[in-house]
């Protein structure tokens, strides 16, 4: 949440935490809340890239759930499918830090219910958190 917040996206938690396990209950009804993360429950996630330039998420249950292309930009920069981020890899960690255009983040807030680019970037940096690298399990 102070992620969201901290990007000015707050009015967009709650399309970025429907339907992900955290908290039960569509946009609308999350929205609705006065303590949105009331009834939060702990999830693993994970992210990978692989060699050949695909990304995706795979959630609690082990099924992906997030799945594209990335390509680097530079040597700070990549592109995840349509979105790009500052990233820093540091030892086994990685961390992303979301650069969202300024038409991203104007859409995200014209329709903060439903799902956005801009909202899924700070959801899927988590800035402030190092992703930390593990074998993979195939």
């Amino acid at each position: 949440m102070s992620a969201l917040a901290k990007a000015g996206l707050l009015t967009t938690a709650p399309a970025m935490l429907a339907g992900n396990g955290l908290v039960p209950g569509t946009p609308k009804q999350l929205a609705r809340k006065a303590n949105i993360c009331k009834g939060a429950v702990p999830r693993r996630h994970s992210h990978f890239f692989t060699a050949m330039g695909q990304f995706g998420s795979i959630d609690y249950n082990g099924k992906q759930v997030d799945d594209g292309t990335y390509r680097l930009r530079d040597s700070r920069t990549v592109r995840i499918n349509d979105a790009t981020f500052h990233f820093r890899v540091s030892g086994r960690e990685l961390r992303l830090e979301p650069v969202i255009s300024a038409a991203a983040r104007r859409k995200a807030l014209a329709q903060p219910l439903q799902f956005s680019t801009a909202g899924w970037q700070v959801a899927v940096a988590f800035p402030g958190h190092a992703w930390k690298r593990v074998p993979c399990a195939g």
